[in-house]
């Protein structure tokens, strides 16, 4: 790192990464970034409050594909990814490339989620040791629990689902909730495997990685590969909190 020649108030430096000693400017959008994304600070993910100002950038000696870089991480946020982010239950992200995709998809993990119980619900069906994805592959649980998918708009992450009442968001609540009876019943709906290929940029869905029991029942309608955590089916467990999952991570595309 090293200053500007032409510098006398701010501080410039060349490297990408946001400086572990701190300038005479803050940057607040890194200051948000770091409140709402939870980051070890020795995590290469993780930014400093304060960095070279977005003014200074051309004066710097960045690279020009550095420029761009920072100047897309500081772009404001829609108002829905802000109140997505707020509710500080994201952790900071990682790019993967799923098994013959062709487009990247970012994984969020979750934190400050509710655990699930320590032993399955009492009207949980005998447990399975594998289930099957929509292509006929079979999934092998793993000491006695599946990661599953789960499908849903983006906004029910932060907002009441119009079937579910008293619902306040996925994430606000801290978890899944079972839905209203339809289908092959109450309870919360799943894949065996994250079906990626049903999404296109900016469609406005997301899917949610849970990790659950494996007293998993097999949807008879519908996709194959999908699968139903059941409630006890009583009117009263409808909005009720689902305790036999939890939400681990958020996956968009």
């Amino acid at each position: 790192m090293q200053n500007s020649p032409s510098s006398s108030t701010t501080d410039i430096y060349v490297d990408g990464a946001c400086p572990r000693r701190p300038l005479r400017e803050e940057c607040r959008v890194c200051a948000w970034r770091n409140f709402v994304l939870s980051t070890d600070t020795n995590d290469d993910n993780f930014f400093e409050e304060c960095h070279t100002p977005l003014g200074s950038l051309q004066l710097s000696c960045r690279s020009e594909i550095n420029k761009l870089i920072m100047l897309a991480s500081h772009e404001e946020l829609p108002p829905l990814w802000k109140e997505i982010c707020q509710t500080l239950k994201l952790r900071s992200g990682s790019p993967f490339v799923p098994p013959n995709a062709q487009r990247s998809w970012f994984r969020f993990p979750l934190h400050n989620m509710r655990p699930m119980s320590l032993r399955p619900s009492c009207h949980l069906q005998a447990q399975t040791d594998y289930v099957d994805d929509y292509e006929g592959c079979r999934v092998h649980s793993d000491a006695g629990k599946f990661t599953m998918y789960h499908v849903t708009q983006l906004k029910y992450l932060v907002q009441l689902h119009d079937k579910l009442v008293g619902s306040g968001g996925i994430l606000k609540d801290g978890g899944m909730c079972y839905g209203c009876k339809h289908g092959d019943g109450i309870g919360v709906y799943c894949h065996a495997r994250a079906p990626h290929d049903c999404f296109s940029e900016g469609d406005g869905w997301v899917m949610l990685e849970l990790r659950c029991y494996g007293s998993v029942t097999r949807v008879k309608a519908g996709s194959r590969g999908r699968y139903v955590i059941k409630s006890d089916q009583t009117s009263q467990s409808e909005g009720a909190h689902c305790t036999d999952c939890e939400v681990v991570a958020m996956l968009h595309l």
